[in-house]
């Protein structure tokens, strides 16, 4: 089962291919009442096409896995995909110990006639048997508006998948189709465990049993994570995502389905608080640090950049930061020139006094502490020039 297994997320991507291989000629609008999945068919009495003679859906019971395929002459898709169907009957024709059955079912409308769907079939060499549908297995095929549509039957006439679209390629068909023999032949009954984690925190959200092949619950809400925005669940390989338009998930053994988010982005911007001028803008993840531009230095009109007014080292929200300056000559540290600052500056000067960093005590800046810098500063404190 689990070489099978690991098969389905290429069929996960076919899925999407099928989604897109209906082309507007192939659209046929049908009352759409309800997606065929769970249905059973076992009890359809349709007419072999151009005989008088009649198919009854007890050859079901026969197989373990029926695969009913609804096309028409006029359908793009349907005749694109006839030639892997014709492959893969033409392989379990030759492995009848497999039990898979291939029916066809004609859509009979506008320019697909029996003469025409008939004359199609044997110029292509299609062996297998096609009916024209009855009213049992036009209730499955009329839960959808387009064609080709495959239905997968097991052994007791129920619709276990139903594939709206065609399939690319033969590979892709063959493989959909051995998975789901192995698991009507292997694992049907069995039960396996589907199980919801969170990405970001590794937690459990949920953990389900339910039987392999069936549909399992709908996943359960995500829970909200500070600075994280969800964004979907991931589905590992033995999970079949399948439906249209309806999306169903069919568990095909033990699955992990994580719940992935989004990390939130904030808008960080710094400023120089001088002039006002914006010197970096950036987009920050939540809980990372913010890069800071180069120091912007203003020491020409007697400033000193000494930090930044916010902490950037964890950016949680939308941040602007501004830059912070200390006048040369503030060596109290309270943003203001006074005449204490003056006087502490003289005292340093006269060796009665010590500043430990000179840096804003040093006003005509020769790298000491003097008599000059005491002057300088007091003529600053007084509004002299």
């Amino acid at each position: 089962m689990e070489t099978n297994m690991k098969k389905i997320f290429s069929i996960l991507l076919a899925a999407a291919l099928l989604i897109c291989s209906f082309s507007a000629v192939s659209a046929k609008k049908i009352e759409n009442t309800r997606e065929g999945y769970g249905m059973n068919v076992s009890g359809f009495h349709a007419q072999i096409l151009k005989t008088q003679n009649y198919l009854d859906g007890d050859v079901i019971g026969d197989y373990d896995l029926t695969f009913i395929n609804y096309w028409a002459t006029w359908c793009g898709p349907c005749v694109g995909e006839m030639p892997h169907i014709k492959q893969m009957y033409e392989h379990y024709e030759a492995t009848p110990e497999l039990d898979v059955n291939v029916i066809g079912a004609v859509s009979i409308g506008g320019s697909c006639t029996e003469d025409s769907a008939y004359s199609f079939l044997n110029s292509n060499g299609y062996q297998w048997t096609n009916v024209i549908p009855d009213s049992v297995l036009n209730s499955v095929f009329s839960t959808s508006g387009y064609i080709p549509q495959t239905l997968i039957v097991d052994r007791n006439g129920v619709v276990r998948d139903h594939v709206v679209g065609s399939f690319p390629s033969y590979n892709e068909l063959l493989n959909y189709v051995e998975m789901w023999l192995d698991v009507f032949r292997n694992h049907d009954g069995e039960e396996c465990t589907v199980t919801y984690v969170n990405e970001v925190t590794g937690e459990i959200i949920r953990q389900d049993v339910v039987p392999v092949g069936m549909i399992v619950p709908d996943a359960p809400d995500a829970p909200a994570i500070e600075g994280y925005t969800f964004a979907n669940w991931v589905y590992d390989d033995n999970m079949l995502e399948t439906g249209y338009p309806t999306v169903y998930h069919i568990a095909m053994g033990d699955t992990t389905v994580t719940a992935h988010y989004n990390i939130k982005r904030y808008l960080v911007r710094f400023y120089d608080s001088y002039n006002n001028t914006i010197l970096s803008t950036q987009q920050v993840e939540h809980g990372s640090a913010a890069t800071p531009p180069p120091e912007p230095n203003h020491e020409d009109v007697g400033l000193i950049f000494i930090g930044w007014d916010t902490d950037f080292s964890c950016i949680t929200q939308i941040t602007y930061i501004h830059s912070v300056y200390r006048p040369v000559g503030d060596v109290t540290g309270d943003n203001s020139i006074t005449v204490q600052d003056a006087l502490i500056i003289m005292r340093a000067a006269m060796g009665i006094g010590e500043i430990e960093d000179i840096t804003f005590a040093d006003a005509n800046g020769n790298g000491n502490v003097d008599v000059g810098d005491a002057v300088i500063v007091l003529r600053a404190a007084m509004g002299i020039s």
